[in-house]
């Protein structure tokens, strides 16, 4: 009862007797008398396992990364599972140096006596080794809990944890690699009795204006490194409705003096994840980003709302339960890509002026000022359970060279996608670095920035040589017509069938 208090799982305990904690036993037990058909249903199939022949562990996954979630399989047998049950909860629960160890309980059946194959599954020696029988005719001499659990652990550190008379005693036995961990859980184990993996739920952290052009890989860095991942970017622009929709009035003013970032997260119980984020004291934690400068997602509800506000299209990641309830979609192409809108290639008014000549000429009196907007691709190929891509740390340095962040998203893009951008740009090695991985799809004006990016690049490159072969990467227009082209064809909010500018 005092476990249950600490963890606040009661919610009505007060002190009896004697200091004796007491509670209503209604709210914790419900007690019936036991009869044949209960044994049955509840006490006879305790102990009951999958048959060994209908096992196929090709059907099942299992984790070799040190940085993924591992399956572990720990077997306390004996008739005294005190020392047992004592190291079971320490792996679980116990506060230490150990902390990397510890693991959460998937799934436990104790069996009264355990079959020959079995005790031969269980037993820490190979089949032919003189101590394998006598190990097999000890474990079929008492019962057994079996005990599944899964954790970000190496099975060294985990074995650390054992009793130095392990595996000689045969009291605790542990699988001794990921392999054999996943063939003792499928032949003890039913598929129902484990508990499935966490949901993997999905939130936004909205960065305000002005919050994030010089900390943008910051933050990512942050926020994956406490197990978020980015499966969504957008760039939006809010008017006063919007924004004060999304802050109190008095802040909602904010938001509309530039660009907001919005970021789409997934990980496990991400909403609360995030806010205890936001809600720490340090805002150091976010550099030169303050806290108050990030919003997110306040409850899973306003979550999936935020979604499908800012990612109506989708996002990029595997489908999962979640989405597939609250109907999210998952990308495999780009939903906004249109050759139809790139062929008549028709602008709005304002990217028409921002992509004409400007006859203002420079202070020196050299050439004409241009002042342009172009497209950027930018593939986040990063490995899962990596750090930040290094691409983002080019596009921070871009938006510190004068470039004005008019639009992106983050999406996919389908063979068909990739083959007409490589026409379009006239490049056949565009295919080979997209390559169907998540990408960045920015477009920027700035004065000449169609024509004179690849300086802009070399620029970077000579402050920071470590991203030079990051940014070979880097899909971009080699002049202004690519890259009116492109925008027309990636971006229908720079583009308006009622302007009558076309593009030869």
């Amino acid at each position: 009862m005092k476990e249950f208090k600490a963890q606040k799982l009661l919610g009505y305990i007060h002190s009896g007797k004697d200091g004796v904690h007491t509670s209503e036993p209604s709210l914790c037990f419900h007690t019936v008398p036991i009869n044949k058909n209960l044994f049955q249903n509840f006490v006879s199939c305790m102990w009951a396992v999958p048959n060994p022949s209908s096992v196929i562990l090709s059907h099942h996954r299992c984790s070799f990364r040190p940085d993924m979630e591992q399956v572990v399989v720990l077997t306390l047998c004996g008739n005294d599972l005190t020392q047992g049950l004592s190291l079971l909860n320490r792996v679980q629960i116990e506060e230490g140096d150990e902390q990397h160890a510890r693991f959460r309980l998937l799934s436990l059946k104790w069996l009264p006596v355990l079959t020959r194959l079995q005790a031969q599954e269980l037993s820490p020696y190979e089949v032919g080794d003189p101590l394998c029988y006598t190990s097999m005719e000890t474990l079929m001499s008492s019962s057994a809990l079996v005990c599944a659990l899964r954790g970000f652990a190496d099975f060294s550190s985990l074995r650390k944890l054992l009793p130095h008379d392990c595996p000689q005693s045969l009291s605790v036995l542990m699988s001794p690699t990921p392999e054999v961990a996943l063939r003792q859980a499928s032949l003890f184990f039913f598929e129902h009795e484990m508990i499935p993996d966490p949901q993997m739920l999905l939130t936004v952290c909205l960065l305000k204006p002005r919050a994030w052009n010089h900390s943008l890989t910051k933050i990512v860095s942050k926020l994956q490194q406490s197990g978020l991942t980015l499966v969504g970017i957008r760039v939006v622009t809010h008017d006063k409705s919007g924004a004060t929709s999304l802050l109190r009035a008095e802040s909602g003013h904010n938001l509309c003096s530039g660009p907001s970032l919005a970021l789409c997260l997934q990980g496990e119980n991400a909403v609360k994840r995030l806010l205890d984020m936001l809600s720490q004291e340090d805002s150091s934690m976010w550099m030169t980003c303050h806290v108050t400068n990030v919003t997110g997602s306040g409850s899973y509800q306003q979550a999936i709302m935020d979604v499908r506000r800012f990612f109506p299209e989708g996002l990029c990641c595997t489908e999962t339960n979640t989405m597939r309830q609250e109907q999210i979609l998952s990308l495999c192409s780009d939903p906004l890509a249109s050759v139809e809108r790139q062929r008549s290639c028709t602008l709005t008014q304002a990217a028409r002026e921002s992509l004409s000549v400007s006859s203002e000429s420079r202070p020196n009196g050299g050439s004409l000022k241009h002042r342009q907007t172009t497209c950027l691709l930018i593939p986040l190929n990063a490995t899962p359970g990596s750090q930040v891509p290094s691409q983002l740390e080019i596009v921070e340095q871009v938006l510190g060279s004068d470039c004005h962040l008019v639009a992106g998203r983050m999406s996919i893009l389908d063979d068909e996608q990739q083959k007409h951008i490589s026409e379009t740009l006239k490049a056949s090695s565009i295919r080979e670095k997209i390559n169907s991985t998540p990408c960045l799809i920015m477009a920027l004006r700035r004065e000449n920035i169609a024509t004179e990016f690849g300086l802009i690049l070399k620029r970077i490159y000579k402050e920071r040589p470590d991203l030079e072969q990051v940014g070979k990467s880097i899909v971009f227009p080699e002049n202004e017509k690519e890259a009116m082209l492109l925008i027309c064809y990636l971006f229908d909010t720079l583009s308006s069938e009622s302007c009558d500018v076309t593009v030869p």
